[in-house]
């Protein structure tokens, strides 16, 4: 899990931002598997996808060169499921 102590995500470089995502969503999913409720499970595997989402985006950005803090990376109708 993540330390509360590390550095806030805007301090890493563009790069390590994919890296946290998957991270973020690795944690989720350990909270899915420890969860002890289906409600609170199906919270995590959404937030769990959501981020891996966020981190193939952000992955894409930056290879496109456009990958900058500012940029609007998900909006509500790409974090519906399909």
């Amino acid at each position: 899990m993540r330390n509360e102590n590390s550095e806030p995500i805007a301090a890493g470089s563009l790069d390590e931002l994919a890296k946290q995502f998957r991270d973020f969503a690795a944690e989720c999913m350990e909270l899915a598997r420890t969860a002890r409720s289906l409600e609170k499970r199906k919270v995590y595997l959404e937030m769990a996808r959501i981020w891996h989402q966020m981190a193939l985006r952000w992955e894409k950005k930056v290879a496109e060169g456009i990958g900058q803090a500012g940029d609007k990376l998900l909006t509500k109708d790409e974090t519906s499921p399909s």
